[in-house]
């Protein structure tokens, strides 16, 4: 089935969700929004690789999403803005049990593509409030993608069939410099991919973690807990 080739519009889960039929999109839509990494207001750029993981949001009941990825960032900081640029690879699991048929099981998927996480601030103290956006533009592929093609054309599901898309997110955010080398950041993205991504994030020195958790946000999701990513940032 023909579809937009740019997920990313906020009002796009709203039609994602709806209809008789099971649903399916890229493995990358259900993960969260990276984190933004802010670098201290005495920098003007830093290199940075980063990873995480984790049981992100399905698309139906019942079923899973498993998804790591492996970053490549370049930041850049004036006095009231942010740019991160990168590259993303990523791979992942779905587990599919929408159907009484072989269609039932776990694909795998896989993909990669340019990033770009932007943000402006007002400095207040210790404390940077702002708000920001991230884009992707991704191909994927796995037999996880023949899936969608398949049960598209079989007429039972509706799903997204291309291999490329675009996904985007807003984001306002809060940050603490405890000193000049440790922020501590909270953002709440809006969009895709993960829909609503709270990032709780840490950087000291050469190294930062960040983690996102959020309890179901269907009724009945296989991962009882809600879906959960962490990851590390290390500078390059």
């Amino acid at each position: 089935m023909k579809k937009a080739y740019f997920l990313f519009p906020l009002w796009a889960f709203s039609i994602f969700f709806s209809g008789c039929l099971p649903s399916y999109y890229p493995g990358l839509c259900g993960a969260k929004t990276p984190s933004h990494i802010l670098i201290p207001d005495n920098q003007r750029s830093k290199q940075f690789y980063a990873l995480d993981a984790g049981t992100v949001s399905a698309f139906n009941d019942n079923e899973s999403n498993l998804l790591a990825r492996a970053h490549r960032w370049f930041v850049f900081r004036r006095k009231f803005g942010s740019l991160n640029l990168g590259w993303q690879v990523y791979g992942g699991q779905y587990e599919a049990t929408g159907f009484d048929s072989l269609y039932n099981g776990k694909y795998e998927y896989f993909g990669t593509g340019p990033e770009v996480s932007a943000a402006i601030f007002l400095p207040i103290g210790k404390l940077k409030i702002g708000v920001g956006g991230y884009i992707t533009a991704d191909i994927e592929g796995g037999n996880y993608h023949d899936f969608l093609k398949e049960t598209d054309e079989l007429g039972l599901a509706n799903n997204y069939t291309q291999s490329n898309f675009a996904l985007a997110s807003a984001y306002p955010f809060i940050s603490c410099s405890l000193d000049e080398e440790t922020t501590i950041s909270l953002q709440m993205a809006y969009g895709m991919p993960g829909y609503i991504s709270p990032a709780l994030s840490y950087r000291g020195g050469k190294y930062g973690i960040w983690c996102s958790y959020l309890i179901n946000e269907r009724e009945n999701l296989k991962n009882d807990f809600g879906t959960v990513t962490l990851g590390i940032i290390f500078e390059y």
